[in-house]
């Protein structure tokens, strides 16, 4: 039995599980001494949040300590062998259906590393926990953790200009107010979302969403120059809401929108003459 994290129906008291996105659980289990094993169903990231404990994945023994990442694919066999001291976890379970439609095969592979240690791979798998988009975060985990495997993430990556990257770009250039999810860029690119993310990042910088995110800043100044209100503006370029605007306008500009809006209606000096 898949004990990492448990089905719905146990009610263990040590596990909190719920699902956050189509195919995807999210579990922690907290601080025990407690002995797991079993045969994951699903594609499988763990992170050791507090203690450290020895397991068994195959024929070899591993030893995780605190903020180290453990990885299963579905059918692998596990145990635990020791905790040395009791020991917190947080598990991401995602099943192969899904898996398959956000990555290409490489994402799989990376799952046969059995145990990494990554701080920037440990920050994107707790992201999960506050992410605005469930899927985008997922997608940026998934880069970080072909990469941090040591695979490529996939050979369709090349210098130059892509046109079925540049076609999402367009896309979003021309319709930013919408709200796409990332899986219907990616099938519109005929990409899988993983390998979109990572060649719009080659191509433009950044991924595809905060790319989105600076064509709806640039969009809202033009509207904030012209003397609308943060709320009208926050509606109109495809924000949910004026507090969605401020997050995002803040953390890109440094100024709030009102701040913005105040500084372009100052008088603006005019060009000065010379005195002869």
């Amino acid at each position: 039995m898949d004990r990492t994290p448990k089905l719905p129906e146990d009610r263990d008291p040590l596990v909190l599980l719920r699902t956050i996105y189509t195919g995807v659980q999210w579990a922690k289990l907290a601080q025990s001494r407690r002995l797991w094993s079993g045969e994951t169903q699903t594609f499988t990231i763990t992170s050791i949040d507090t203690g450290a404990s020895v397991w068994r994945i195959g024929a070899t023994d591993r030893i995780t300590y605190e903020g180290g990442i453990r990885l299963k694919p579905p059918g692998a066999h596990f145990r635990t062998v020791s905790v040395e001291q009791p020991s917190a976890m947080t598990v991401l379970r995602i099943d192969s259906a899904r898996l398959s439609r956000l990555g290409p095969s490489s994402v799989q592979q990376a799952f046969s590393a059995a145990q990494l240690e990554s701080p920037v791979l440990l920050r994107r798998f707790l992201a999960l926990r506050t992410a605005d988009s469930i899927e985008e975060a997922l997608v940026h985990l998934l880069v970080e953790l072909t990469r941090s495997a040591g695979l490529s993430a996939h050979a369709e990556g090349r210098a130059g200009l892509r046109t079925d990257v540049a076609r999402v770009r367009t896309i979003l250039d021309q319709h930013s107010c919408h709200g796409f999810r990332l899986e219907e860029l990616a099938q519109l690119a005929n990409l899988h979302p993983v390998s979109l993310v990572r060649l719009f990042r080659q191509e433009y910088g950044l991924p595809p969403h905060a790319y989105l995110i600076e064509r709806r800043i640039e969009a809202a100044q033009s509207l904030l120059a012209s003397g609308k209100s943060p709320c009208e503006v926050a509606l109109s370029v495809g924000f949910c809401d004026q507090s969605h605007l401020h997050r995002h306008f803040k953390r890109r500009t440094g100024l709030t929108p009102d701040e913005f809006r105040h500084q372009e209606q100052l008088p603006r000096p005019g060009p000065r003459v010379r005195q002869s």
